[in-house]
């Protein structure tokens, strides 16, 4: 009887061992790496004011601007928010930069102002005009649009009108390089400019146009009044169901 105890204790010693082995060695396994979390909005506050913000752009996520119709201008540094207006309020509806010191920024009552990095300055336009929006594709090459047709053309010196054909209010622009630019407004008008004049293009649609943007000259989106999406592959403009029925102002 003791002979058969003694065979069954070195057995189960075995077992016990090669059950701590196998565990050990489960434990040593590099573990999964975490789920990164899903991204999310979150709300910013930039600045206390009862004037809502119309117009943004930055030169990377640490450097963004913000314009409101009625109230300061305020940048983001990566962390917080500041007003860099100086305190003072200008009715202002965009804001395009070639960078972080070179900014144009543009609205109502001529006010067109321009920020090298450290204070804001006046320009001058010529007569009143109101603009909607602004983009470039250097600093010695601005485009603004606005009430009634206006395209104004800024060359690094000075701001002059340009010819668009049209009286109907355009609301935004957007371009590739300086001879590729599209601008867009009221009852569906969109405009192209090859780097010697404006014409008009068929977009397919009359409803108001608010936004433009693109990835390249074969791939650009507009948006606008009552959900309205039409994308441009290079030829022509094509409708794009959005599935809602409000106004898209930005894209």
């Amino acid at each position: 009887m003791k002979a058969k105890i003694f065979q069954t204790v070195p057995l189960l010693c075995v077992l016990v061992m090669t059950l701590c082995v196998l565990q050990n060695g489960c434990h040593k396994s590099k573990p999964s790496s975490p789920t990164p979390p899903e991204p999310s909005w979150h709300l910013e506050n930039p600045w206390p004011t009862s004037n809502p913000f119309v117009g943004v752009w930055g030169s990377s996520g640490s450097d963004v601007f913000v314009v409101s119709g009625d109230g300061p201008i305020v940048r983001y540094n990566g962390k917080k928010w500041s007003d860099i207006g100086g305190g003072v309020f200008f009715k202002l509806n965009c804001v395009w930069g070639s960078s972080g010191s070179d900014v144009y920024a543009a609205g109502s009552n001529s006010n067109f102002l321009h920020y090298d990095g450290s204070s804001w300055t006046q320009m001058t336009a010529g007569a009143e005009k109101y603009i909607r929006g602004i983009w470039g594709s250097s600093t010695k090459d601005v485009f603004c649009v606005g009430r009634g047709g206006t395209i104004l053309h800024y060359d690094g010196t000075s701001w002059t009108s340009m010819n668009s054909g049209t009286s109907s209010w355009l609301l935004a622009l957007w371009g590739s390089s300086s001879s590729d630019v599209f601008a867009v407004g009221d009852a569906g008008t969109i405009l192209h400019y090859n780097g010697a004049s404006w014409s008009s293009i068929n977009s397919g649609t009359a409803s108001c146009l608010r936004a433009v943007w693109g990835s390249s000259n074969k791939d650009i989106f507009a948006v606008g009044a009552d959900g309205t999406i039409i994308h441009y592959n290079g030829t022509s403009w094509s409708f794009m169901e959005s599935g809602i029925g409000y106004d898209l102002h930005g894209v």
